[in-house]
């Protein structure tokens, strides 16, 4: 008996250790900001937000702008008189203005501040003490005051001193948030309204000691002394004062509810029915509280940041240890009128009247403390949680008892009042509770998910999804379906009987008899393909993804609704959902969300607002066109859209009408326009966030400026000029055609003239003199038929002679048989010394060419006279060859005589009598005729030498330009 005394002593004090390792709290779901999100500091006094839509926070390292991404920070480098900023106003023409403790002012303004260093208004301001309050009235005149100076500055900016020496605290120019004509301010326990030049006095304030905080409305008046809190209200007949403790700052929020910011959190106290309506971050030293412009709650702090609460729509339980350790949330089941929730660490949640209670599974915390329970399963009375390889079952009293099951249990379901389905890491199997029998196994292998149904059952697997018919035969349905192939994440029925199949990779499936009849990917709304978990509703499908919680109405045209972090979901990344009616529950890693989806959420803004321009690296003041040079001719511009709720989440469109009309977008708050050319252009701009709202469009004009040679005066100039330069070039023309016309006379009688020459020349009187001895020497040896003979042929080579004269080109076919008829004639007389060859390249047309007539004849005679004629000892030998290389005739003249050297030292041993002109006169008419030709007549002259480096004859090449033989001209 003692023993078992002992025994229940320990399982007693085990249970009571293991209830204190965790805690649940209700409240409000928070994103919250420190420096390690930009923020400049956790000391964080006072916040505002602009008219573009920034959220600008004085802290004690210089300030910070927000623009619900990203965070921009000042400090004295970007001219702040200090860093610690406590204070901040913002006028009706856009200038914040910045209170730090130091007797200096400044504020921001078009993106700089300004400080009594830069700018000539403030420096009219001289302070003994560091600012306390600005404040503006309707007429938009402005009272800046230290503690012992008030200072007035009027619309048109003049500055003057109304009253110094003066002690009490100046309130905004405005009640309950409206800007009045008159000003109000206290001295010395007095409340005054003035309007600059003349104080009212309108009523004392009781109390001695000095007030500390004083708002006014249109129904009452409060202030706060020593912690404790006087109200005043002839409208709701109220005259009290009630103890608050300490209190950082307070303002009205309307005619009945006043904000205390205090160091136990932020209070919204109904003055009219003197209760406390709502309490906030009841933990933290809050030194101010904002309502943004899309109706989130913002909360400073003095040491931990700044908190944002998006809607008082969600509300979170989170589930902790008491080293602070977080417990997620992974599966959601009604039973009754309680939620269940499966935690970590071996853990149920129960929740009741939003209400939440932990439940061990088991006293041993060891056995459990590194698993999760990732199934909970609902039937009847009858409550199932998996755990490891464990299933619990519910008895009586939240106690739970368990068996063992097979390999590490994903889901559960329940068969019947004593059979549970069993999906896990090793099969798919039946589970006996409370019978003999443990397993009656179906399938082996991996499996994810499961549902069951009317005897059937899907299960899921990483190969896709499989269906378990009565007969307990498995069809895998990712056969005949594509989309069924990805691994199966979670299986639900909907209200009117459809299957819905949530994957990694292919979305969200809707089956109906097992055919696919929605489907709901990133290409038709969701912004991922990577389903965690889904929630059924009526006429409605909850959907998870990885990066967001998704409504989708089931319509003919399905409507999707986004709610992710930024709309204080404790977490985007949802392990289970679970719709109750009106309520939706959604379970994380962080805790339980939970929210009415009747409820209405406060209209995102998205407000676009360029902030920088730089042209070709220099920054511009913003204005609406811009004008570039022409060479410096790039341009950026930084812009952001802002909104609070988005979270960053833009999608900016921009065309550029000039250069290309189509719209394009970009996720990058930047664009940069490089090397514009010259024109005219208009940039529009705009955003969307991610609730679809359109921002108003930004148009700005851009004109890049002409080069100064496409410039009306340089142009006309340069008109002009060509004119001058057309006509003086035109007059030279004239005389050029008519000089070159003169020229071209004087070369046709030039070269008329040396082909004469050339003719004389050829028929030089040695030549003829020379025939005709050899015709003598013949007659007189008798030998009449070599004289009748070569008598024939010298007067055919005369004959052709005079022919040729008469024309300036002859065909390649007659040049070729006037050069055989003087060959001939010069081997009859020399009695055969040499031996010649003519010969044309295969497929050459010889009737087709023509050739300048009397140039080739000159080179032959060389040959003869100084080539072959001098060779002793062997039979000389004249080539001439004819062929076609590159839109040229080439003429190859090839002898095997003395060579070019020796024949010059005959010349020089002997001088003739006669001397031919031949050469000279035919290298003077290829000049004549290269003269006004494109492709030129050329010659080249070679010696030949034998392999013992001795003379062995002379190659001439004469190239000609393509003639043809109907025109003379070039082909």
């Amino acid at each position: 008996m003692q023993l078992f005394r002992f025994i229940w002593h320990v399982f007693l004090l085990k249970l009571l250790s293991l209830t204190s390792l965790v805690s649940t709290a209700q409240e409000y779901s928070y994103k919250h900001y420190n420096p390690k999100d930009g923020l400049a500091s956790s000391t964080v006094y006072q916040m505002l937000q602009d008219r573009d839509g920034f959220i600008w926070f004085a802290t004690n390292s210089g300030l910070s702008r927000f623009d619900g991404a990203h965070f921009k920070n000042f400090s004295t480098l970007d001219g702040l008189p200090v860093n610690v900023i406590f204070r901040m106003f913002e006028d009706s023409r856009g200038r914040i203005w910045l209170m730090s403790y130091k007797n200096a002012i400044s504020y921001y303004y078009k993106g700089k501040i300004h400080n009594q260093q830069n700018d000539s208004v403030l420096r009219k301001i001289q302070l003994e003490d560091f600012v306390q309050e600005v404040v503006e009235n309707k007429n938009q005149e402005l009272l800046l005051k230290d503690s012992k100076k008030i200072y007035h500055i009027d619309a048109q900016d003049s500055v003057r001193l109304i009253s110094s020496e003066i002690r009490g605290i100046a309130l905004a120019g405005q009640q309950n948030g409206k800007r009045s004509e008159e000003f109000y301010l206290t001295i010395d326990n007095r409340l005054y309204s003035t309007d600059t030049k003349t104080f009212t006095y309108l009523q004392d304030l009781p109390e001695e000691k000095t007030l500390q905080h004083l708002a006014l409305g249109d129904k009452l008046m409060c202030w706060l002394n020593s912690n404790v809190l006087f109200v005043q209200s002839s409208y709701y007949k109220k005259n009290y004062k009630q103890f608050v403790g300490p209190v950082n700052t307070m303002y009205l929020l309307n005619d009945s509810i006043l904000c205390l910011n205090t160091t136990r959190g932020t209070l919204f106290y109904n003055l009219a029915q003197q209760k406390i309506e709502k309490r906030f971050l009841p933990n933290g030293n809050v030194s101010h509280f904002l309502v943004d412009k899309e109706g989130g709650y913002w909360f400073s702090t003095l040491n931990d940041g700044v908190f944002r609460l998006g809607s008082f729509v969600f509300k979170s339980i989170v589930v902790q240890t008491a080293a602070g350790q977080k417990l997620g949330v992974n599966n959601l089941e009604k039973l009754n009128d309680e939620i269940w929730a499966g935690c970590d660490m071996g853990h149920l949640l129960k929740i009741r009247n939003n209400a939440a209670n932990l439940v061990a599974l088991t006293a041993d915390d060891k056995e459990l403390r590194n698993h999760s329970v990732y199934s909970v399963s609902a039937k009847g009375n009858r409550l199932a949680a998996a755990c490891r390889d464990y299933v619990f079952v519910k008895g009586q009293s939240d106690q739970f008892t368990h068996r063992l099951g097979w390999g590490s249990i994903k889901e559960i379901a329940w068969k019947n009042d004593h059979e549970l389905l069993v999906a896990s890491s090793d099969a798919l199997y039946t589970m006996q509770i409370g019978g003999a029998k443990q397993h009656a196994e179906h399938r082996l292998g991996r499996t994810t998910c499961l549902y069951y149904r009317n005897d059937s059952t899907w299960f899921g697997a990483f190969d896709g999804l499989y269906l378990m018919k009565p007969d307990e035969s498995i069809v895998y349905l990712g056969k005949d379906m594509p989309l069924l192939r990805a691994p199966i994440i979670s299986i639900r029925e909907g209200t009117d009987g459809a299957i819905w199949i949530a994957t990694k990779g292919s979305g969200l499936v809707g089956l109906q008899n097992n055919r696919i009849t929605w489907h709901f990917s990133d290409h038709n709304g969701l912004k991922s393909d990577h389903i965690r978990c889904i929630g059924i509703d009526s006429g409605s499908v909850w959907v998870a993804t990885d990066k967001d919680l998704n409504r989708i109405q089931l319509q003919s045209d399905p409507v999707i609704t986004r709610y992710s972090y930024s709309d204080e979901l404790d977490s985007e990344v949802i392990n289970a959902i679970l719709v109750d009616k009106n309520i939706i529950y959604a379970g994380s890693n962080k805790g339980v969300t939970w929210f009415d989806k009747r409820d209405t959420f406060s209209s995102s803004m998205c407000n676009f607002k360029l902030l920088n321009v730089t042209v070709n690296g220099e920054e511009k003041e913003l204005q609406q066109s811009y004008a570039l040079p022409y060479r410096n001719n790039s341009i950026r511009f930084d812009y952001v859209a802002i909104s609070m709720k988005s979270a960053g989440n833009m999608v900016y469109h921009y065309r550029l009408h000039g250069l290309d009309s189509n719209w394009k977008s970009t996720t990058q708050p930047s664009l940069e326009l490089i090397s514009l050319p010259p024109g005219e252009y208009k940039l529009e701009l705009f955003a969307v966030n991610r609730f679809d709202v359109k921002s108003l469009p930004y148009n700005v004009s851009i004109v890049v400026q002409n080069p100064f040679w496409r410039t009306y005066w340089f142009m006309g100039s340069i008109l002009a000029l060509t004119s001058l330069i057309a006509w003086f070039i035109g007059t030279r023309h004239n005389r050029a055609i008519i000089r070159k016309e003169k020229l071209r006379r004087l070369q046709e009688q030039q070269l008329l003239d040396l082909e004469q020459k050339a003719l004389r020349a050829q028929m030089n009187p040695h030549f003829i003199f020379n025939c005709l001895y050899s015709i003598q020497s013949f007659i007189l040896d008798k030998d009449p038929e070599k004289a009748n003979k070569y008598l024939s042929q010298f007067a055919s080579l005369i004959r052709q002679t005079l022919e040729n004269s008469l024309q300036s080109f002859i065909l390649l076919d007659d040049e070729i048989k006037y050069l055989s008829t003087y060959l001939q004639l010069e081997q009859m007389r020399s009695e055969s010394r040499f031996e010649y060859r003519i010969e044309t390249e295969a497929g050459l047309s010889t009737a087709a060419i023509s050739i300048p007539v009397m140039v080739l004849q000159p080179f032959v005679e060389n040959a003869i006279r100084h080539g072959v004629q001098s060779v002793n000892g062997r039979v000389g030998l004249i080539t001439i060859y004819f062929s076609v290389n590159d839109q040229e005739l080439v003429c190859r003249i090839e002898d095997n005589g003395i060579g070019r050297r020796e024949a010059q030292l005959q010349r020089n041993a002997s001088p003739a009598a006669y001397r031919s002109r031949g050469m000279q006169l035919t290298y003077e008419r290829i000049d004549l005729i290269n003269t006004n030709a494109v492709r030129k007549i050329t010659v080249e002259i070679a010696d030949k030498f034998n392999e013992y480096d001795e003379p062995n004859g002379t190659d001439v090449i004469v190239r000609f330009p393509i003639f043809a033989a109907k025109d003379n001209a070039p082909a």
